[in-house]
């Protein structure tokens, strides 16, 4: 009786951890369509852009996708970075986040004043960089957002074009 109760609660963890641990992946987000008002507003926005997927967080809709072209209000080139853009229902604009990480030493992406920022806020530790993304907003100024891996949580650091830090 008592290796058949063992069992029984043995199997039933089990297959507790099974279903409850496979729901913990990254690839869980449900893909969806959005109005039609929106996607117009992306393709008309970005009409290169590569392999698009939507998702809906809170009230907004965010496409991630590969983007190549002139980025921002600086007329940044960038070529096949990861991007994420956001719209509201309706389909405004309302920022998007260009994954430059890669492109660290690219004077044209990121300029001496904003590379001497973030070697000042590692401490020369490139390896500290865990992202960096330059945040094109619709009606306010855009920035440079630095990821600071830093224990027991990460820093963010927002720095505008000209090197300077934005709080």
């Amino acid at each position: 009786m008592k290796d058949n109760l063992k069992t029984l609660v043995m199997t039933v963890l089990a297959l507790f951890c099974f279903t409850t641990l496979q729901s913990c992946n990254d690839d869980d987000d449900v893909t969806i369509t959005p109005p039609s008002e929106v996607v117009n507003a992306f393709n008309a926005q970005y009409p290169d852009a590569v392999n698009p997927k939507w998702e809906m967080i809170l009230t907004s809709y965010e496409v991630e996708f590969y983007f190549t072209g002139t980025a921002t209000d600086w007329n940044i080139q960038l070529t096949n970075v990861e991007a994420e853009a956001f719209y509201t229902n309706s389909g405004k604009w309302i920022r998007t986040e260009f994954d430059v990480k890669n492109c660290m030493n690219d004077l044209n992406v990121i300029p001496v004043a904003v590379q001497a920022t973030i070697a000042a806020q590692v401490k020369d530790n490139m390896n500290l960089v865990d992202d960096l993304k330059i945040i094109d907003w619709a009606d306010k100024n855009d920035y440079y957002l630095l990821e600071v891996d830093a224990e027991p949580e990460d820093i963010q650091v927002m720095i505008n074009r000209e090197g300077g830090n934005i709080y």
